[in-house]
């Protein structure tokens, strides 16, 4: 009767010691060859481009912003200059927690989304005929500040985990670059 207890005992704890892990799909366009995350946000499906140097965790039209429940503004607005070399404020948010693709991501930067002076969506590849003639929303690397995000170009795949030692288990080929 204790192994059978012990054996209870040490399946359910394993059970809760597992990381989480969720595999995204990332989609390239055929024209500029940038990678698109197709998300789910507050029900809405959206096409997201994926840029690893954007600084907030994502960049909305304020629309999409405005249907997202436990946010609140933040008194400082958001300052950078777009690729015409204008500076453009932005409205930002913090998001107490939002799930995206059924993920739950807690205390999210959001910034409102404004042109950057740069309009790829006017091409007609596959990827942008859905997105053609909306505002333009990005993720940033930002979003997953507290994960390991393994990014995989030639499966376009990206790997969201909280494991948190992950680069023992690296092989030799792959790089363990912090953010």
């Amino acid at each position: 009767m204790k192994k059978i207890s012990i054996f209870f005992i040490i399946l359910l704890t394993s059970n809760y010691v597992q990381s989480l892990e969720i595999i995204w799909d990332l989609v390239f366009d055929a024209k500029y060859n940038l990678a698109h995350i197709p998300m789910n946000i507050e029900d809405e499906k959206i096409l997201l481009t994926f840029d690893t140097g954007a600084k907030e965790a994502l960049y909305l039209p304020i629309d999409l912003i405005n249907k997202i429940p436990n946010k609140s503004e933040q008194s400082k607005k958001i300052r950078y200059i777009d690729l015409s070399g204008n500076i453009i404020e932005s409205r930002s948010y913090i998001i107490e927690n939002l799930c995206i693709n059924s993920f739950n991501f807690k205390k999210v930067s959001v910034a409102e989304y404004k042109y950057w002076g740069f309009n790829y969506l006017n091409d007609d590849t596959d990827v942008n005929k859905e997105n053609k003639g909306l505002d333009n929303p990005v993720i940033g690397l930002g979003l997953f500040k507290d994960y390991v995000l393994t990014i995989n170009y030639p499966e376009s795949k990206i790997t969201i985990s909280d494991y948190e030692d992950i680069s023992n288990d690296l092989d030799e080929k792959w790089i363990s670059a912090p953010f």
